[in-house]
Formats: C-alpha cells, structure tokens, sequence
C-alpha cells in the first residue's frame, strides 16, 4: 500500500533540519510521544514564540520504500554535519526498534517520574483501548502464542523464583481473595485444568507443612461440607472408576509384554502367577461394586 511519506521537521530560528521520520495519517504534525531531545527543541521554540515547520519530503510510498528513503535522508543530512537528534539511522520504525534503539529508550527514561495528570491521561487512555472486544482478542491470542515459548516460561520463572514476598504481601492477597466467587465457567475450568496434573514431591510436601497444625473455621468446615453435593460425589466416583480402569488397562499391557519375552517354566510360572492375579483383581471389583452400590446406587446404573 502506497500511504506512507517521509517527512522532516525544521528549525525556524536557523532555518534547518533537526528531524526526519517516516509515517501515515497525521503522524508528521503529531509533537507528543517524541525523543527528549526532540522536546528540548519544541520547549525552546515555544520560549521564541516559534512552532516546528513540518515538511514533506516524498508521498505515496509503501513502507519499505519510505524505510530506505528516510536511511538516505538522514545520511544525506548527517553527511553534511547537520545534527539530527534521531535516534538511529532510520529504517527501523518506532513499532519494532532495533536492540540499540531500545537501549537508549530505557536510559532516557531511568529517573524520569510522570505527574498525576500524566499517569490519569495514560490510565484513560490504555482503558479506552482495552475496553474494545478487537483489542481484546488481539491481546488474548498475543499473551497464549508467548507463553508457550520455552524461552518466556524460562524468564516467568525466574522471575517469580527471585521474587522475595513479604508477609504484608500475602495477607493482601488473603484479603483481597476472601469472599471472592468464581462463576460456574471459571470453577469449571479450572476443575478440568488440575485433571490428571501430578504434583511433585517438594509441591506436596510444603502443602502438607503449611496445612500442619492449621485449624479450620466452623465456617469454612460447614462451607466445604455444604460443597460436597450428591452429585459431585458421583463425578468424583466415576472420575475415580475411570483412572482406575485406565490404571489397569496399563498394567495389563505391561505384564503382557513381560510374558511374551519369557519362554519355558519362567513363563509358564509367570502366567500362574498372573491369573491369581486377575483372580483377586476379580474379587476386589466384585467388593468394590457392591460398597459402591451400597453407598450410591445410582453411580454405576
């Protein structure tokens, strides 16, 4: 698409150029969101009654045509010993600067403290972008393609792992979790998520210590019993059937395959051995059925 330009920004009170960028729309005659030095010259204009002249140098660009044109327009200048306050050769754009370019972002901004207005007018304004379902979308799949790069889990790690949290801190997150909901698709899906996760062992055993000597509210002992539903022993039960089943339809799988590798009386005593097996796996089903049918006989109808 041939919408961009190359445009320059210039010094009334020496008649010269200081700036040379790239862009679309209305971005030539934009002043906010520039470099310090940038705004260094548009605050010294203003103290001489003066504004930044704003002069287009080519149109109807795509965008890697104005890229080059404004390399060659820098260089041009810069060869000539004008002092541009650029931060780079060009070529670059401000959506996906370079690792130098960053660089000097991140030092022009140490130190540097926003006022309240400042931060209300940003806080209004990342608000207003947020609130559109596109940009929602857009943030959504962005966030789920990154975190599944070793290298960003590899970091989130880290960072959490050095994270020193104080005492202070996780009582305001006990009080700001405490009576909070979670809607019937949030609990749900988080159900499903913790499904057939293993925990590792130091996981359970700094569980276990945190729950040693802790005692429970008659609240809370009353809130999980009123949780634990009729129907959510059935899911549990079958949940449970389910596990079991796939347990053994593995284990059989597995002495299947020892068999096949034994030959003559290793075998035949290996295969004695497995059918007391499946003997006492049939009478443990068979007990197990008749408590389950005892306790809730609409499980396994």
């Amino acid at each position: 698409m041939t919408k961009f330009y190359v445009y320059e920004h210039w010094r009334p009170d020496i008649d010269m150029p200081f700036y040379v960028g790239k862009g679309k729309g209305k971005r030539a005659n934009i002043m906010y969101g520039r470099n310090r030095r940038h705004k260094n010259i548009q605050s010294k204009l203003k103290r001489l009654g003066m504004f930044v002249e704003v002069k287009m140098v080519a149109n109807g660009l795509t965008e890697e045509e104005a890229f080059q044109f404004e390399v060659n327009q820098i260089a041009m200048w810069r060869s000539k010993g004008v002092d541009l306050v650029n931060l780079t050769a060009g070529g670059e754009g401000g959506s996906n600067p370079s690792d130098e370019t960053r660089e000097l972002m991140r030092r022009a901004k140490i130190g540097r403290k926003l006022t309240t207005e400042q931060k209300e007018k940003i806080s209004k304004t990342v608000k207003i972008v947020l609130s559109s379902p596109e940009m929602k979308t857009k943030l959504s799949i962005s966030i789920k393609e990154s975190s599944k790069k070793p290298e960003v889990k590899e970091n989130r790690s880290k960072g959490q792992k050095s994270r020193m949290r104080t005492k202070e801190h996780y009582e305001k997150v006990s009080a700001a979790l405490m009576g909070r909901k979670l809607s019937p698709e949030h609990a749900e899906k988080s159900r499903k998520a913790s499904l057939g996760r293993k925990q590792s062992i130091e996981e359970i055993e700094r569980r276990r210590l945190a729950n040693t000597g802790r005692k429970r509210s008659p609240e809370f002992c009353a809130r999980m019993s009123n949780a634990w539903t009729e129907e959510r022993k059935k899911i549990y039960a079958l949940e449970m059937l389910e596990r079991n089943r796939k347990n053994l339809d593995r284990k059989r799988i597995e002495e299947g395959l020892h068999l096949a590798s034994l030959t003559g009386d290793a075998k035949i005593a290996y295969q004695n051995k497995l059918n007391r097996l499946e003997y006492r796996r049939a009478w443990n089903k068979r007990s197990r059925k008749q408590h389950m049918l005892f306790e809730n006989s609409e499980v396994l109808t």
